[in-house]
């Protein structure tokens, strides 16, 4: 039973830490895409804030080079109109290369600075500010972008910059290289102005340029939108912590699951390896419990005579109260007396007073004695009492208990051990009746030796009668009664069955 209790124990430790750690990590995974998701907004709310920062700085350049910074805008002209000169001489250098070119060429250079000089015009006729005039082949990234709403071109631009587009790879690669400018291809190719090309490949990857780009137009839906997901992400953030606060618990709970089930398991291998010893001594511990059994059965006492007992103890607390009763009066005769011997002898009995007042002192003292072992002779009794009854009763509880013996081992180690108590109680009890016959001993002893000094004490009673003739009849007859007082004390013997001393026999003699 206890081997199929370890085991159920450990299967379902097992499948909880099983169904805690699934429930876990599916929690965490939930989590940390709701995490993603959210940081995304985030970084895209944040990137919008900068370009919209930044746009607001190109609509001011735009604005002052609208109210009359021309002159710059010439002189790039001028500048542009200079490099292009520098890249036609370039192009001259292979002369033999371009002489049959050369009439072609020379027209389109012709047809390029008339239509430069008309772009640098138009400008100023019309008044719209500056103008940056580039190549066909070399066309901005910005260019090619279609917007629904006007207000993400800034944004746009702040992303896109100067990067060109190219429509193949050799023509980004020769504009990129020679003029150290960002370009990509229309197939994903780009090349950094340091000369590094990255992207392309076989697969291609298809990104945001071809997407239509989709915002709110009222800035307060924005707004609001922007504080719902704020506050949705405080509170996942809230929820992230007590999750986490949870794994912890949890972790905690499996590693203290972990050692408990270790722990099991070394007690279910150690119970594996005792079981087949316990259940080899099972039928040597029933005969022994049969024994035991027939030795109680043995032992118990019968109720008649234990009731007969008590009502002869009842019968003989009454005679020992009556006895003390005699003995009272029989004091009170002898303070009558020795007053009278004290009133006739005035100031000649002193030392006689004297040794009478110590020889009262020990016999009073012999009988707190007596009476001191009369109260542990009963307290004896009330033991011996009640170890029979504890004895019946774990007579009683062993019978009911046989029934069930072999799933019961080891209420029969406890009550075992009980016996083992009960019976050293015993032989406690056993031992204090011994010390309290023992301690009778020696008060008897101890009477014998006061009755010897009482003597004594008679001797030189009589030494004074000679001087007290007139209460010498008085005096002898008080010594004879405590003469037959300290005969019957000597007469009394401790009943080994009822623990009582039989007075009533003594003062029946």
């Amino acid at each position: 039973m206890n081997k199929h209790y370890y085991y159920c124990n450990c299967v379902l430790t097992n499948q909880f830490h099983v169904i805690a750690t699934k429930e876990l990590k599916e929690e965490k995974d939930r989590l940390q895409k709701e995490q993603i998701e959210l940081r995304r907004r985030f970084d895209d709310e944040k990137e919008l804030g900068g370009y919209e920062a930044k746009a607001k700085e190109e609509e001011g350049r735009l604005e002052a080079i609208s109210l009359g910074n021309l002159e710059k805008t010439v002189s790039e002209l001028k500048l542009l109109v200079t490099q292009q000169r520098k890249d036609l001489e370039k192009l001259s250098i292979d002369i033999p290369s371009l002489e049959m070119n050369l009439p072609a060429l020379q027209k389109q250079i012709r047809d390029l600075e008339a239509e430069l000089k008309q772009c640098v015009c138009d400008p100023k006729q019309v008044g719209l500010g500056s103008m940056k005039i580039d190549y066909v082949e070399r066309m901005k990234m910005f260019d090619l972008i279609r917007v629904e709403d006007e207000r993400i071109r800034p944004a746009m631009y702040c992303a896109t910059q100067t990067t060109l587009v190219a429509p193949t790879l050799a023509q980004a690669m020769k504009v990129g290289y020679e003029h150290h400018v960002r370009v990509v291809s229309l197939q994903g190719d780009i090349i950094e102005p340091s000369g590094i090309m990255s992207g392309g490949g076989r697969t291609r990857i298809t990104g945001k340029m071809g997407r239509s780009v989709r915002v709110a137009t009222d800035p307060e839906s924005t707004v609001q939108n922007l504080k719902k997901i704020n506050r949705k992400m405080d509170n996942l953030e809230k929820e992230l912590a007590n999750i986490r606060s949870q794994k912890g618990n949890l972790e905690k709970t499996v590693s203290e699951l972990k050692l408990l089930v270790t722990q099991q398991r070394k007690d279910l291998e150690k119970l594996s390896i005792d079981i087949p010893s316990l259940e080899m001594n099972l039928p040597a511990l029933q005969k022994q419990i049969r024994d035991l059994e027939a030795e109680l059965k043995q032992c118990v006492c019968d109720p008649k005579q234990v009731k007969k007992m008590s009502d002869d103890v009842k019968k003989k607390k009454s005679v020992m109260d009556k006895c003390e009763e005699q003995a009272k009066k029989l004091e009170e005769k002898v303070a009558k007396v020795h007053e009278e011997i004290m009133g006739i002898s005035a100031g000649k009995t002193s030392a006689i007073k004297k040794s009478l007042g110590e020889a009262q002192r020990k016999l009073n003292k012999a009988k707190s004695t007596l009476n001191n072992l009369r109260v542990e002779i009963k307290r004896s009794e009330r033991d011996v009492v009640t170890c029979t009854q504890r004895a019946t009763s774990l007579h009683e509880e062993m019978t009911k208990l046989g029934k069930t013996v072999h799933d019961n081992n080891e209420f029969i180690e406890i009550y075992r051990g009980q016996i083992d108590e009960s019976e050293a109680e015993w032989k406690v009890k056993n031992a204090e009746l011994k010390e309290t016959k023992t301690a009778h001993g020696r008060s008897a002893k101890e009477l014998a030796r006061l009755s010897a000094s009482r003597d004594k004490e008679e001797e030189s009673l009589e030494r004074l009668e000679r001087e007290l003739r007139t209460v010498r009849h008085k005096a002898e007859e008080h010594a004879g009664e405590m003469r037959q007082v300290e005969a019957r004390m000597r007469q009394i013997r401790l009943n080994p069955l009822t623990r009582l001393y039989d007075l009533e026999e003594v003062f029946a003699r």
